[in-house]
């Protein structure tokens, strides 16, 4: 987790960031078990409220139950911003 990955609005404080899988191991859980992994260590410290953005895996965020919230210019790259509270199955 990442304080204020995009720090412009300050109520998004806690952030999923930099999950890349290398291409010989996508599709093999990698990616999901580690954004698992993130939003139990935040429900442990009783954080409620993660975001993340990605430019290019909105689908597999969606799947996760990631809600997208915006989309926006970051370091030169359109993104898609994503709200959390991500259901309580996104972590079984």
């Amino acid at each position: 987790m990442i304080r204020y990955e995009l720090d412009d609005i300050a109520a998004r404080e806690y952030w999923i960031g930099e999950v890349v899988t290398d291409k010989r191991f996508r599709g093999q859980g990698v990616a999901k078990a580690l954004i698992q992994q993130a939003i139990a260590r935040a429900r442990q410290q009783a954080i409620t409220e993660l975001w993340l953005y990605t430019p290019d895996q909105q689908a597999f965020r969606q799947r996760l139950g990631w809600q997208a919230v915006e989309q926006r210019q970051v370091a030169e790259e359109t993104v898609t911003g994503g709200s959390a509270e991500p259901p309580a199955d996104s972590v079984t």
